[in-house]
């Protein structure tokens, strides 16, 4: 058995919300698991909206796991990725909830291999947004939270903690996971992008109902396609 897996919390709903849309668009019978945390019950028209999606679970984050990195390392939320080791699937496709799928994506689940992950280009690591797991095992859980445990002051959070124990991934193709931060390269590679990644200040965080931007031109398109999904999925999903 097969599944989508991502995290989120109440600030990162607008994310999911697109995330889902998007990928929802490619008629994917494929079930979602969502680790989710205490603040999307504070809310209880959040969970009528979740509770709405067709094929998605949620799963409570057990904190008590975390409580180590928690007092040492800002990025704890990143950590609960690692939470994809204890998941009983065959294969697991993980999509942070900052990006948009933009093309089907389902010939993952026929990659062979026990990790897949996109390299980046500015920094010599695989990237956590995106990655293709393999009968998920809980040591590698374990190795993981221990390895977070002994490196508290990590510098990119989860990414470096998975590079440090993944050491030698299988490759996936530049377009499975193009950061927003390539923006200057659009022209080149915007056909062939299967999956956009908003990474840093993430555009529910600074809309500008002008320009749908961050300050500079460049990044005005890429903002606007999370906004155009992101308004098809209100009235489509949430309406």
């Amino acid at each position: 058995m097969n599944s989508y897996v991502t995290v989120f919390d109440k600030a990162f709903l607008p994310g999911f919300i697109t995330m889902y849309y998007s990928l929802s668009r490619f008629n994917s019978n494929h079930k979602i698991i969502a680790f989710v945390d205490e603040t999307i019950y504070k809310d209880k028209q959040l969970v009528k909206w979740i509770n709405r999606l067709p094929n998605v679970e949620t799963i409570d984050i057990d904190k008590g796991k975390f409580e180590k990195i928690k007092s040492k390392n800002q990025y704890i939320k990143a950590y609960y990725k690692f939470l994809i080791y204890t998941l009983n699937f065959d294969k697991i496709i993980f999509l942070d909830s900052d990006l948009v799928i933009l093309q089907n994506i389902e010939n993952l689940f026929n990659l062979k291999g026990k990790f897949h992950a996109v390299v980046e280009m500015e920094i010599p690591q695989f990237n956590t947004g995106v990655m293709v797991v393999c009968d998920p095992e809980i040591d590698t859980f374990n190795e993981l939270i221990e390895t977070a445990n002994n490196h508290p002051n990590a510098m990119h959070g989860d990414q470096d903690i998975f590079n440090h124990v993944l050491k030698n991934p299988t490759p996936l193709p530049f377009e499975y996971n193009v950061l927003k931060s390539y923006h200057r390269h659009l022209g080149t590679w915007i056909n062939s992008c299967k999956i956009l990644h908003y990474i840093s200040k993430k555009p529910w965080q600074s809309y500008d109902p002008k320009t749908h931007k961050e300050g500079n031109v460049e990044c005005a398109v890429i903002e606007t396609i999370w906004f155009d999904l992101f308004e098809k999925a209100k009235k489509e999903l949430l309406c």
